[in-house]
């Protein structure tokens, strides 16, 4: 995309420029388990949280849905963002920085929650004497998903860095290690991958 510079001079946009004179827009999506029924935007430096954004489709934001809600300002960049859900809670956003971030996520867990995020960093460190083959996370145990290391194998000693979706599941996990290749396995249940930095998987007793 090229923007006019004024006396016929161009120049490219590159990602990290912010066109201010571009159409606001800000995408909500709920992954909470309520009902969104009250949804308002308004800028971060006004007192006036105008009307529910929600009237003017005659509908609520339902679980698994999104909505994508343009803003009429040409010059601000931070909102401050309330929603009100049908089973009674509100949660309010501020400083929601939609010139970069035009996305936010409403999960199951307020500690969760991220603008523009897909969850948070969680480690697991191999304290045990034996390789780790295989780890696996997964908020439901009935379906653990792709093993997290791929090719790699966790040496003693060594660290992993995963990227738990936190935003979608919740901060409590369920997390797997397999040692080696056929070896046995542990089972770390209710991990808060939100409060807690590291898992530690301990030699064998």
């Amino acid at each position: 995309m090229l923007v006019d510079m004024g006396c016929g001079g161009r120049r490219a946009v590159g990602p990290d420029d912010v066109i201010l004179d571009a159409p606001r827009e800000l995408s909500v999506v709920n992954f909470a388990p309520y009902n969104v029924w009250d949804l308002r935007i308004w800028p971060s430096t006004d007192q006036d949280q105008g009307a529910n954004r929600l009237v003017a489709y005659d509908s609520i934001l339902s679980e698994e849905q999104h909505l994508t809600e343009v803003i009429d300002s040409d010059e601000v960049c931070e909102y401050n963002v309330e929603v009100a859900f049908d089973g009674g809670g509100i949660r309010e956003f501020q400083g929601v920085d939609v010139c970069t971030n035009p996305r936010l996520v409403l999960s199951p867990d307020p500690r969760a929650e991220t603008a523009g995020g897909t969850g948070t960093t969680f480690s697991v460190a191999n304290r045990s004497d034996r390789d780790i083959g295989y780890v696996y996370v997964s908020a439901n145990e009935a379906v653990w998903g792709e093993d997290r290391l791929g090719d790699e194998i966790l040496h003693p000693d060594t660290l992993l860095r995963i990227e738990v979706a936190t935003h979608r599941h919740g901060c409590r996990q369920n997390i797997m290690v397999q040692f080696g290749v056929f070896g046995n396995y542990r089972i770390y249940r209710d991990v808060d991958v939100c409060s807690e930095e590291f898992l530690v998987v301990e030699r064998d007793l």
